[in-house]
């Protein structure tokens, strides 16, 4: 049997590469990480808090606590959408020019012989077309990447909220079971 490419590759080879990548990629990270802070830093910073006041201490929080963090969640996650929606349009619009860009280059590069033949393959012309688009392309994939991880971070407040809201209810439900046990023990004496 013929060796495959997974049986003799170079760990350390794919190891230089990964480096090399995550080494240049840290600034179209910054990049991202620019944006999403722009548009949902809010949202985080909001979680940031319910993470501390909430989950982490070993004390259940009180209801008022609990009534902050889900109507503060509540508006957070109203003006986040909206906010989602303007790096929406970017996204848009960043594919439109990422397009344009290798439409001009595909199309400007197309040359005809003798015989109305294209002088370049199609495989070329593409080529040239990417290689002349690359910058359109990467902020293009930015804001794809940007719109995904605010559209995530709103998902998972949603999540918050939903299980602020049933905590808030069973205790609300409690306090109304124990209010009527003291009514009945009241009304026994």
């Amino acid at each position: 049997m013929k060796a495959t490419f997974l049986d003799v590759y170079d760990k350390k080879e794919v190891k230089n590469i990964q480096n090399n990548l995550e080494e240049k990629a840290g600034y179209f990270n910054t990049l991202c990480d620019d944006i999403v802070t722009k548009y949902a830093g809010d949202l985080d910073n909001l979680m940031k808090w319910v993470y501390s006041a909430i989950i982490q201490p070993d004390i259940p929080a009180d209801s008022d606590t609990l009534e902050k963090a889900f109507l503060e969640l509540s508006n957070c996650v109203y003006f986040t959408y909206e906010n989602l929606e303007h790096v929406g349009v970017f996204d848009a619009l960043s594919k439109a020019t990422y397009k344009e860009v290798y439409n001009d280059a595909y199309t400007k590069n197309i040359e005809k012989d003798g015989e109305k033949r294209n002088k370049k393959t199609v495989a070329e012309l593409t080529a040239i077309a990417e290689t002349e688009s690359k910058y359109e392309s990467v902020l293009n994939d930015i804001y794809s990447a940007a719109y995904t991880i605010i559209k995530n971070k709103i998902s998972a407040a949603q999540t918050m909220i939903a299980t602020l809201s049933k905590i808030l209810s069973k205790r609300m439900q409690e306090d109304t079971t124990m209010g009527s046990t003291r009514q009945r023990l009241v009304e026994e004496y």
